[in-house]
């Protein structure tokens, strides 16, 4: 197994089921930092959750950080994230699911709106100042010029019990639902504040802002606030510099302002659904926010990744629930009540992989082949599977774990695009 992917950064969230602080950390690809591939960059980010807290699982899973790593190299922006009760997040592992549900669903809204604040043209500017050369983009042409807009690609991804809560997440349409209008100090506005924050830091070039610091805004006080707000705004200046380059720092301001406008107008090009050419040029002049966006964007593209998923009675078992085959994680979140989804609506409605082994100790590989060939041959399903041989739930047996991530590499590379039939 390769070495765990280094993060960019490492930032904790509330959840919004409740509040409770969920640990996340933030990967890059490499695509992202390269001038010569930022600029054809799409708009993909993944999420991959992982098993069960109780018996040892958190983010530091293997199997979690090679999933991670194979997604990484296709070009996505990941997530990894603790559920309540893993390693330093807080709270407990619940007996229903569904405050996990909850917190999958706040990293969800995150990503989301951390994806639309990346500009790859910032980036690219960054990178080519840092090495000395004048950037090749002018700053006032939306860039990368589609044809039409973007559609952003998600991947919802989980391994073990991570997986049986990634297949029942509502649908994207009360996800961007949830966080249109956020109550002020509410998880998720919260949750909106951090993504631009953080977005933003990378455009403006300040990766080592990112690295260097452990995101976490613990407290919603104003003083907490301000000084969040200050770390951001002033790049890392002591206020005694400031005083003494107090011209210097006007003209920066003023130039960070304008990369950010700029910045804005492009991201409104890329990403805003159903008007002309002339509208979007015209309504590109405008400033917006990432809700703004949201708005405007065309509905992401969703696609499910599940690994070694487990079926009733096992995952009932896991959430302590013993009450049927099928779960029920309906949940309230922030005052809306939320609908999951069952596995054989969106599994089958939405481009999804599953890959298991044929000698996993928690499941019975008869009915996981029986259930996944039904989903297979649907009408219209977009479900496809791979079935390892000798392979177990831990994926230990010698080159299944091999097998495991050549699988997530090819199906996460084809994007899209990739042929629904079974592998």
């Amino acid at each position: 197994m390769d070495s765990s992917p280094q993060p960019l950064c490492t930032f904790a969230i509330p959840s919004v089921y409740d509040g409770t602080r969920i640990d996340c950390r933030l990967h890059h690809p490499r695509h992202l930092s390269r001038a010569d591939t930022a600029l054809s960059w799409k708009s993909k980010g993944a999420i991959v959750a992982h098993p069960y807290a109780p018996i040892g699982g958190n983010y530091d899973n293997l199997v979690v950080c090679g999933v991670a790593e194979e997604l990484l190299k296709a070009g996505f922006v990941v997530i990894t994230f603790n559920f309540r009760g893993a390693a330093e997040s807080e709270g407990r592992t619940s007996w229903s699911a569904k405050p996990e549900l909850g917190d999958y669903v706040s990293v969800y809204g995150f990503l989301i709106y951390y994806l639309l604040g990346i500009d790859p043209v910032c980036v690219h500017d960054a990178v080519t100042e840092a090495n000395n050369r004048t950037p090749s983009v002018p700053d006032d042409i939306p860039q990368p010029a589609t044809a039409g807009s973007e559609r952003m690609e998600i991947i919802l991804a989980g391994y073990s019990y991570g997986s049986m809560i990634a297949s029942h997440l509502p649908s994207i349409g009360s996800v961007l639902g949830l966080f249109a209008s956020p109550a002020k100090e509410s998880p998720a506005a919260e949750i909106l504040q951090l993504a631009e924050q953080l977005s933003a830091l990378w455009n403006l070039g300040r990766k080592s802002e990112l690295s260097s610091h452990a995101w976490d805004s613990r407290s919603t006080s104003d003083s907490s606030h301000r000084k969040t707000s200050s770390q951001f705004v002033s790049m890392g200046c002591s206020s005694e510099s400031s005083r003494k380059r107090s011209s210097s720092n006007l003209d920066r301001a003023a130039v960070l302002k304008q990369r950010v406008e700029r910045s804005q107008r492009r991201l409104r090009a890329r990403f805003m659904s159903g008007h002309t050419q002339e509208n979007q040029a015209a309504s590109a002049a405008a400033t917006v926010t990432a809700n703004e966006l949201a708005h405007s964007m065309l509905t992401p593209a969703v696609s499910f990744l599940l690994i070694s998923p487990v079926l009733p009675p096992i995952s009932n078992f896991m959430t302590l629930s013993l009450f049927g085959s099928r779960i029920n994680l309906d949940v309230t979140l922030q005052g809306m009540r939320i609908r999951s989804t069952q596995p054989e609506e969106q599994l089958t409605a939405h481009r999804t992989l599953a890959v298991y082994g044929d000698n996993d100790m928690f499941a019975s590989v008869k009915r996981l082949r029986k259930w996944f060939t039904d989903l297979a041959q649907m009408p219209a399903s977009m479900f496809e599977f791979r079935e390892i041989e000798t392979a177990g739930h831990f994926w230990f047996e010698p080159g299944t774990e091999a097998l495991m991530r050549t699988a997530v590499r090819e199906w996460a590379g084809r994007g899209e695009s990739g042929l629904s039939s079974a592998l």
